[in-house]
């Protein structure tokens, strides 16, 4: 197993080492901010199998340290045995069916929807579940409710997993992808960059409150709450009008388009980032998380340059200064945010012209992605020059070679 670029396994375990207060053969101990410190080392330089949640890994790195501690060994050679076994018992257990019970931050009359996507079935309706019933936290729930969810739509997604930790990773993805799917359409009716003190999320369709995970019979799965971050209002949520019916059709065109894409993992992921960055009541924090989505849809993360091109790309040719222009501003925006914390007045503003090109890049991928093996790949047809005429020459030089090429 190699480490990620810029880690060592000897330096990180020789801090872990030094860190054990315990001698062969005892049971495992360790002095606290030393071991914390070389779990979360290894969290950062190992690479992990990508089916593993975040949530497991930590743990899964702490087993294979008090594996190492419990025979005083802590050489390179025994860790990664460790590792790999511990990964690989993991792997195999077994998945069981689980469903997540949660809301969406929709008010009115509803049609219940059903969306299968791959293993996971997603159920969205406006009559509460009683079959789910949350009894036995109730007062967990009372004690930290920001709001009450009367009203709010009742979703059930049922998926298997191998436990309660991955069923809410996998529950919400689900989730977020349909969010990110309807607020594509939602948030371009009613663009809610808010110019008041008081900053409205993006998110025309926001997260419910909390979700708790059952089994399929009904029965809680864990007695604990998984909680939205998020700061929300009841008065912020999408009351059910004439735009929802458009936001369904474009769903339904977007989810057939998506099934002829070799790469479609990686669209539906940046579907589910979409939703999530605009959920953000911090503007600032909103434009960081878009910044992010379209680097990552640009295959161009951290190369400035190529980020600009392939996102001017689809500026109007009478437009494309102007585009590279705003470009320019919005990286100094988003420079100024992460380096020197310089909060702008206006930040709303450019949230909404970051929003533009986010959309640019959702729409090629989804509109022209079934062209491409790859999300890199198609990412890389945005480096072609933006002059029709440049283009015509190359594409007839093309079929010179191709022409060349074919004969016998």
């Amino acid at each position: 197993m190699k480490l990620k670029k810029g880690f060592e396994f000897a330096t990180i375990l020789r801090l872990l080492s030094s860190a054990t207060i315990s001698s062969a053969g005892e049971s495992p101990r360790f002095r606290f901010t030393e071991f914390e410190l070389a779990i979360s080392l290894l969290e950062s330089a190992v690479p992990f199998n990508p089916s593993i949640p975040e949530a497991e890994r930590r743990g899964l790195l702490s087993s294979c340290a008090f594996e190492a501690a419990k025979i005083g060994s802590f050489k390179e050679d025994f860790f990664i045995l460790a590792f790999n076994t511990a990964q690989a018992n993991y792997l195999k257990t077994p998945p069981i069916r689980f469903v997540l019970a949660t809301n969406l931050g929709i008010i009115g009359r509803l049609d219940s929807l059903v969306r299968n996507l791959a293993s996971t079935r997603v159920t969205v309706t406006s009559r509460p579940s009683p079959k789910f019933n949350r009894g036995e936290i109730e007062d967990l729930i009372v004690e930290n409710m920001r709001y009450s969810t009367e009203g709010l739509a009742t979703v059930l997604i049922s998926l298997s997993a191998r436990n309660t930790t991955e069923a809410f990773d996998e529950g919400r993805q689900a989730v977020d992808f349909l969010r990110g799917v309807w607020n594509i359409s939602l948030n371009q009716f009613s663009l809610n960059f808010s110019q008041g003190p008081i900053f409205r999320p993006v998110s025309k369709i926001l997260p419910g409150p909390f979700g708790s995970v059952h089994f399929v019979n009904g029965e809680l799965a864990a007695k604990e709450i998984w909680y939205e971050t998020n700061f929300m209002k009841p008065e912020w949520f999408y009351r059910i009008g004439k735009s929802w019916g458009k936001a369904l059709r474009n769903e339904r065109a977007i989810r057939s388009r998506l099934t002829h894409i070799k790469y479609r993992s990686d669209i539906e992921m940046a579907l589910s980032r979409y939703a999530r960055a605009l959920d953000n009541v911090d503007p600032n924090l909103a434009f960081q998380g878009l910044w992010g989505l379209v680097e990552f849809l640009s295959n161009s993360e951290g190369q400035y340059d190529q980020l600009a091109k392939r996102l001017c790309f689809f500026a109007a040719r009478k437009e494309y200064e102007i585009q590279k222009h705003i470009f320019q501003h919005l990286r100094d925006v988003r420079n100024q945010l992460t380096h020197k914390d310089v909060r702008r007045s206006s930040i709303n503003t450019y949230l909404s012209q970051l929003d533009w090109f986010a959309r640019n890049m959702i729409r090629f991928h989804i509109r022209s992605g079934k062209r491409f093996s790859s999300l890199p790949e198609a990412a890389a047809l945005l480096d072609c020059p933006t002059d029709v005429a440049e283009l015509k020459k190359i594409s007839s030089r093309l079929n010179l070679a191709m022409e060349i090429q074919s004969r016998e």
